[in-house]
């Protein structure tokens, strides 16, 4: 650990007059090669010479004394090995703290709660398998033999490979799809519901024509009634309209529907409504958010609630683009109609007819700088763009620059992650800087 701490050349703190956010900066040297997990915020280092990862913070001090021999970040966590005693890979969380045991060749991630872990055979010679059957290893190949399935870090469940084609998590609930193409449904301690309908609920209607009755399939007892021992954490949609009502998990009647089609988006309650007039958010106490006058409220594919926490919202109107504020106005007054634009999370991006970039941002609406070329990371308060005079720079969301430096030749070298407050530079001699800012968007 002595030769790691010798790598540090610099740490500065700068406090920028007039822009609401601190910077500070480590380099480094002597680093082969580091590998930024963009969902939060840490590094994997590896030291010239060395055949052992370590486990950085955003500026490269050491979470934890251990070493791997392998270390590379996969979504919110990072695929490692501890020696060579292990007889598989394991994954740890962000503070080093192993989430599942090292003894797997491969993952997937079902949702934030739910990852499934592969064992499998080492693939010999004339033994037939399937390409998609690899490690994360490019060089290994394995049949999968069976399949573990972790909830929150404790495994709940073992399969077997034909037990096992596809899996859709419900909050603390596990649906399985096996190779006869039969649903079923498992708890956190592994228990298998009777119910094989498939989805979070099913509904039926009584022969006496009273109000459907909803079922939930991970424990096949009835939901949205007094009695249900359902909580909503437990699930990944709390509520249903029933006879014009939004309803809880106990059938408690939360507000009347007066806008039409209404949807679950976020935890914590917060609807879409759609009437004929448009479409707007709900609360889940009835409060308007936005007042129904959106073709569309947020994008499809991206967690609304990351953007909402900042206080904003993207929207579509009158088939043009741009943001709304929680407060029901427009918060930049500025939609734009293009054919191809791209969304940033706190902005759209799109070019013009003349192939230059502009950027709409969610708090100060069009930034009157035209660009060649963008990196961005969801939901990103800050971005990295390349002006027309070759000038590389990170930004903020009111267009001021952040960071830059008149070494910074090549976009790919820049790395930003998830929040837009972690950076890592590799300049052209291979030295690697981070960043760590803390900026706030006024």
């Amino acid at each position: 650990m002595k030769r790691f701490f010798a790598i540090i050349l610099a740490a500065i703190l700068v406090l920028c007059c007039g822009i609401s956010f601190a910077e500070q900066s480590v380099t480094l040297e002597n680093v082969s090669s580091i590998y930024m997990n963009e969902y939060n915020n840490t590094y994997a280092l590896h030291i010239e010479g060395e055949n052992t990862y370590t486990l950085v913070d955003a500026l490269g001090k050491p979470i934890s004394d251990t070493q791997y021999l392998y270390l590379i970040p996969s979504y919110r966590y990072f695929v490692a090995r501890i020696d060579d005693k292990e007889n598989g890979l394991g994954l740890i969380d962000a503070t080093g703290k192993i989430v599942v045991p090292m003894e797997y060749v491969d993952f997937s991630f079902i949702s934030d709660r739910w990852i499934a872990a592969y064992k499998g055979t080492p693939v010999e010679e004339g033994m037939d398998y399937d390409t998609s059957d690899n490690s994360l290893s490019e060089t290994v190949y394995y049949v999968i033999d069976t399949v573990d399935f972790y909830l929150n870090g404790v495994k709940a469940k073992t399969l077997s490979q034909s037990e096992y084609v596809y899996a859709t998590a419900y909050g603390n609930y596990l649906e399985i799809i096996d190779e006869n193409d039969e649903y079923h449904h498992y708890d956190k301690n592994g228990n298998e519901s009777p119910c094989t309908e498939y989805g979070e609920y099913f509904h039926y209607y009584p022969e006496d024509g009273s109000d459907a009755v909803y079922i939930h399939t991970g424990t096949n007892q009835q939901a949205f009634t007094a009695g249900c021992t359902l909580t909503a954490e437990d699930v990944q949609e709390p509520f249903m309209e029933i006879n014009g009502f939004i309803v809880d998990l106990q059938g408690n009647q939360l507000f009347a529907n007066e806008w039409g089609s209404i949807r679950y988006l976020v935890d914590g309650g917060v609807f879409a409504g759609g009437y004929r007039h448009g479409i707007g958010l709900i609360d889940k106490d009835g409060n308007l958010l936005l007042p129904m006058e959106y073709d569309s409220v947020g994008v499809m594919g991206y967690d609304l609630g990351n953007v909402m926490d900042y206080g904003y919202v993207p929207v579509v109107k009158n088939g043009k683009y741009g943001f709304a504020s929680l407060r029901g106005k427009d918060t930049s007054g500025t939609f734009v109609d293009a054919e191809k634009i791209g969304y940033c999370g706190l902005s759209y991006a799109f070019r013009d007819e003349e192939g230059k970039i502009w950027v709409i941002s969610a708090v100060s609406g069009l930034l009157e700088i035209p660009f060649v070329y963008l990196d961005y990371n969801y939901p990103c308060v800050t971005f990295v763009g390349q002006t027309e005079d070759g000038k590389i720079a990170v930004y903020g969301l009111n267009g001021e620059v952040l960071l830059t430096n008149d070494s910074w030749k090549y976009m790919n070298d820049i790395e930003i992650s998830s929040d837009g407050t972690t950076v890592c530079v590799r300049d052209a001699y291979g030295v690697y800087t981070l960043y760590a800012l803390d900026y706030q968007p006024e």
